[in-house]
């Protein structure tokens, strides 16, 4: 399921990939969500990323808590890593994050190993894409098929 950003009012709706439903054939361990209010902008280079573009969607959130959220639900989230995957040339970020009404949330205030290599990243990535988002929303980039209603 994703959001469908090219609809008016962006609906979730089952993901197509070329005219065709797409499936994911594997078991689930962790929710799969985005951040409201970022954008990952087409038109922006990311030079710390190979200078790969945006893959003009909202940013992608991996929430690895027990508890399964239903399609639609808002979850309160603790980011606690990014990473980026380059998809078919476009980059699409991923957040990872635990559920703040996760029992273990409390547990996962220190990521030594993420925040060592990658300081920041996961709160740098967010406030670039919404940045990004604002621009989107204030019509100072080119919606291009994205649905602002």
């Amino acid at each position: 399921m994703e959001v469908a950003t090219d609809e008016p009012f962006t609906p979730i709706n089952q993901d197509t990939k070329k005219g065709k439903l797409r499936y994911y054939p594997y078991n689930i361990n962790w929710n799969y969500g985005l951040l409201p209010h970022t954008w990952e902008d087409p038109n922006h280079a990311n030079i710390e990323v190979e200078g790969a573009f945006g893959d003009n969607d909202p940013v992608d959130v991996v929430e690895i808590g027990e508890n399964r959220a239903k399609i639609g639900q808002i979850v309160k989230i603790k980011p606690v890593g990014a990473f980026a995957m380059i998809d078919e040339g476009e980059l699409d970020w991923k957040i990872v994050a635990i559920s703040l009404d996760d029992p273990r949330a409390p547990l996962v205030n220190d990521v030594g190993d993420v925040e060592k290599h990658f300081p920041d990243s996961a709160l740098k990535v967010i406030t670039e894409t919404n940045e990004s988002w604002a621009k989107l929303i204030k019509r100072n980039v080119p919606a291009g098929e994205l649905s602002l209603v």
